[in-house]
């Protein structure tokens, strides 16, 4: 068949994805649709807010900067309804290396350096042993009190996992054409309550972790950081962590 075949129906099928892109860009940024923008961006402007702090603070790891950059992206995803299972779990995973590593710099420079030469000589710590270590970690024992985020995002992962490697069906898309993507609304609902649980979960292990940075930030940061979590587990998080 001619290539400037391909060619045309290339550009023609393009144009059509563009032009379903933005119809679904603006039903999901509509008046009657903009909660669930709100919703996404209420919950990620928090974890935002306390990881650019840690940050400044060099408080931080390549994985704390690549969680960041995954925050900002769930943003568009969620909003628009897209799937965004891949991505939440490397949020999980993320978090867990992030406070591994900090504490364990031999090994990380251990690992980075297996990988810069393309020689890994020791694999990476497993997901498993990541949540191993926190469960056992003391600083994480008043965790349990505080919504239990360990616990949640262990079986967040779980779950995630089954979608991601094909084990569970993953989160339904109809599709009338191969660039339109239809998810139900109850689907949509249900992606945006596993970020928030998340999310909420990420902010609580961060706060626990970085108890002594984070009990410096300025009082405005602290709401702000605080602002997506419950007006309780807030309240209990300031009290148990003197913050």
């Amino acid at each position: 068949m001619c290539p400037v075949f391909h060619s045309n129906r290339i550009r023609d099928e393009h144009e059509q994805y563009l032009k379903n892109l933005e119809k679904i860009i603006t039903k999901r940024t509509s008046k009657s649709n903009r909660k669930l923008s709100y919703d996404f961006y209420k919950m990620s402007y928090s974890v935002f807010v306390l990881i650019s702090e840690l940050i400044k603070k060099r408080q931080n790891t390549p994985y704390l900067n690549e969680l960041k950059t995954e925050v900002v992206t769930l943003i568009g995803l969620g909003t628009i309804g897209f799937e965004t299972s891949l991505h939440l779990r490397r949020c999980i995973e993320l978090i867990l290396k992030h406070i591994y590593y900090l504490h364990h710099p031999i090994e990380y420079q251990i690992l980075t350096e297996s990988i810069e030469t393309d020689n890994i000589s020791k694999e990476d710590i497993t997901v498993r042993e990541l949540f191993d270590y926190l469960s056992t970690h003391p600083s994480f024992k008043i965790s349990r009190k505080l919504n239990d985020p360990i616990n949640i995002l262990n079986i967040l992962y779980r779950e995630l996992c089954e979608i991601v490697h094909a084990r569970k069906t993953s989160i339904p898309s109809k599709l009338e054409q191969c660039t339109l993507p239809k998810l139900l609304e109850d689907d949509v609902q249900h992606g945006k309550k596993t970020y928030q649980k998340i999310m909420k979960s990420i902010i609580i292990l961060l706060v626990i972790f970085h108890r002594k940075s984070v009990s410096k930030f300025d009082e405005f940061i602290k709401e702000a950081i605080l602002y997506s979590l419950s007006p309780t587990v807030s309240r209990n998080l300031r009290t148990k962590l003197s913050i």
